[in-house]
């Protein structure tokens, strides 16, 4: 997933909505009537949750990855693909990986 500047999310449809809810002058057609600063908190809150979720369940998938390689491949090979990362150029080496992966 790609990060944006604030300045970006600011602009964002999002960025607007979270504005309206913290903002103490509601804007003229804005459906905030004042500050709603715990519908942003617990928006943010989720978001925060999520997150860690999904952090963690692509730890989950990256260990997955290292134990099916490992099986598929010989200790040196995977040795080296461990100390170099999971580069396209490194997996190549792992003829195992070569369907998954471009020669570079």
């Amino acid at each position: 997933m790609d990060s944006v500047t604030f300045s970006a999310f600011s602009g964002s449809n999002v960025g607007h909505w979270v504005d309206a809810r913290l903002s103490t002058d509601p804007q003229p057609g804005s459906e905030a009537v004042g500050p709603q600063s715990d519908v942003a908190h617990d928006l943010l809150a989720h978001l925060a949750k999520r997150m860690m979720e999904m952090n963690q369940e692509k730890q989950e998938h990256v260990e997955a990855f290292w134990l099916d390689l490992e099986g598929v491949t010989d200790a040196e090979t995977l040795d080296a693909l461990r100390s170099k990362g999971k580069w396209e150029s490194s997996l190549w080496k792992a003829e195992a990986c070569r369907s998954f992966v471009n020669q570079v």
